[in-house]
């Protein structure tokens, strides 16, 4: 997926657990932002994924507990079973399977639901800086990849240069694109 020419992509880090922000600098935007509200920004939003992601964390470790206990109960179930007898066998696997089945499904249940959190408050906030940042022609946006990363758009770019004496136009004053 490539992403448009007016669109700057800052990566989540996972060894630093930050969002990288060392290819930025102000010329990118033309002066409309500082590396500092670049910085300020990501720091906020990492600061909300790491706050939410920071709840999923003892979950987690209760469902691998979990894990491990069914685990043992199905071998100590299966080391019990009288030799030959198939139908109980297959009856304890298939308890193991469900019991699998049911703690995988609230796992990744439990993901979407932290991740769907994490969209909405980080939107939130985006809302917020984009409120100023529109009056500059820039725009925070969340791709459909976040939290991987998180893009700003450059929409001066897409405005129609005569109607900007200033170097800004309001967002309403887009060029529509010419059918190919």
């Amino acid at each position: 997926m490539s992403l448009p020419s007016n669109a700057i992509q800052f990566y989540h880090n996972k060894d630093l657990d930050t969002y990288d922000s060392s290819h930025y600098w102000a010329d990118l935007t033309g002066g409309r932002m500082s590396e500092g509200e670049v910085k300020h920004m990501l720091q906020e939003v990492n600061a909300i994924r790491k706050s939410i992601a920071e709840i999923i964390v003892p979950a987690l470790y209760w469902h691998i507990a979990a894990f491990i206990v069914s685990l043992f109960a199905f071998s100590f179930y299966q080391a019990y079973i009288p030799r030959g007898n198939g139908s109980l066998i297959i009856l304890g696997l298939v308890i193991f399977l469900v019991i699998i089945g049911v703690l995988l499904n609230s796992v990744l249940s439990l993901r979407e639901r932290c991740h769907n959190k994490i969209r909405v408050k980080c939107q939130a906030l985006i809302d917020r800086f984009n409120e100023d940042l529109i009056t500059r022609g820039l725009k925070w946006h969340l791709p459909q990849y976040f939290p991987g990363s998180i893009e700003l758009l450059k929409e001066y770019e897409a405005v129609d240069p005569e109607n900007t004496a200033t170097g800004y136009a309001p967002p309403h004053q887009y060029i529509s694109p010419s059918p190919s």
